[in-house]
């Protein structure tokens, strides 16, 4: 283990956990608010988006770390109607919090696992994550940096609709 693996992983668990502890809080009202994310029109498509996003990044990782000489496609996020049911709101908010939690700590792992060449080293391309030239290091960052913009977005959200729902009193 590198210490810079062990910073970059660092960061990355803090920012898998801040995103975990405000997605737990979640309502089902709170799930359908509009979300000016890239990656959802709604805190629901947001959620998808996660649970997705963590499901290919424990596959990739998992060719990166054994060499694989080929990437991993990481497809374009797609959104698709959900039931509005308070039950399947819960549903959507304790899957995501679960792949957070375990597949985020499976991911984290494997960051800290990581050596310093293997760091430096460039991964295949892979759609929608690098071109093959970008080091292993700097998409372990930008992972955190995007864990980190989602929750914003997710923040902005929440509180957009608190804000109009207090308005509408």
């Amino acid at each position: 283990m590198s210490q810079r693996a062990e910073q970059l992983a660092a960061r990355l668990d803090e920012e898998l956990s801040r995103m975990g502890e405000f997605v737990s809080g979640l309502t089902a009202a709170q799930l359908d608010a509009a979300c000016k994310d890239p990656r959802g029109v709604t805190v629901r498509h947001v959620l998808d988006h996660l649970r997705e996003g963590i499901d290919l990044l424990l596959t990739w990782s998992d060719s990166v770390t054994s060499g694989s000489p080929a990437g991993v496609d990481v497809p374009a996020p797609h959104t698709h109607a959900h039931s509005h049911d308070p039950a399947n709101a819960a549903a959507d908010v304790a899957t995501t919090v679960a792949a957070l939690r375990e597949g985020g700590s499976a991911f984290v792992s494997t960051v800290r696992g990581l050596t310093d060449q293997q760091l430096d080293s460039s991964p295949p391309p892979t759609e929608s994550l690098t071109n093959g030239s970008t080091p292993l290091h700097e998409i372990v960052a930008f992972i955190a940096d995007d864990v980190a913009g989602h929750l914003t977005h997710l923040k902005e959200a929440v509180g957009a609709g608190a804000r109009v729902h207090q308005d509408a009193t």
